[in-house]
């Protein structure tokens, strides 16, 4: 069975227009925010009625791991108190800024309370169950320069792993995990290529060919 889930990350106004298109198609979301970000406490609380809500720092260091561990903790600990304001939940997600983080960072992250630290790898179709859930890798980034992708874009690495997982080995669980940021997509002119990879999943949960990850929202009981 696949599983599918999508995060975005920086809480750009942008966000707004991928929440919508989420929501068009039924898809489940993260959305990553860090206190210095475009939206206002309106828009996130909008947002999280029908998408889950991530930490994402205070202030979106360029690289936290230099910090030393007493504002590591300050940027992690107050972004996540500035969220739960706007939530009826604590936060499970957190996502290191430009991935970066070392072991000191997610024992921080850690013992702020998250269950699960998404990076930034890519090419990674394991189940949450089978990675370290402080190191949680992705399937796709949407951007086609990541040397990963051997020079293919992202939406054709995209359908390759979807293809590769209906057809070869219908035992396995997949979890796909599709993450970016809006502004990413606004630059490069992808919002064609988001909405033809939501088509596709949409298609495949309704014949019962995917399934959704399941996200806490504002709406959750």
């Amino acid at each position: 069975m696949l599983e599918v889930i999508f995060s975005f990350d920086d809480g750009h106004k942008l966000d707004l227009k991928v929440a919508e298109l989420l929501k068009a198609y039924k898809m489940p979301g993260i959305f990553f925010i860090p206190n210095t970000c475009q939206l206002t406490e309106e828009e996130i609380s909008s947002i999280a009625k029908d998408f889950e809500i991530g930490g994402h720092t205070y202030s979106h260091p360029e690289d936290i791991k230099r910090l030393p561990q007493e504002l590591i903790e300050i940027e992690v600990g107050d972004n996540k108190d500035w969220l739960e304001n706007f939530t009826n939940y604590k936060l499970r997600w957190f996502a290191y800024p430009s991935g970066r983080h070392n072991e000191i960072v997610r024992q921080v992250v850690k013992d702020a309370g998250f269950k699960f630290a998404r990076t930034t790898l890519v090419n990674c179709s394991k189940q949450l169950s089978e990675q370290d859930p402080f190191k949680i890798e992705t399937t796709i980034h949407f951007r086609d320069d990541r040397k990963e992708y051997y020079g293919r874009t992202w939406l054709n690495q995209a359908r390759d792993f979807i293809n590769t997982a209906i057809t070869e080995n219908k035992k396995v669980n997949y979890l796909f995990h599709f993450f970016g940021h809006s502004l990413e997509i606004e630059k490069n002119n992808s919002w064609d290529e988001l909405e033809i990879l939501l088509k596709d999943l949409k298609y495949l949960a309704e014949n019962n060919k995917l399934k959704k990850y399941k996200i806490l929202t504002n709406s959750n009981d």
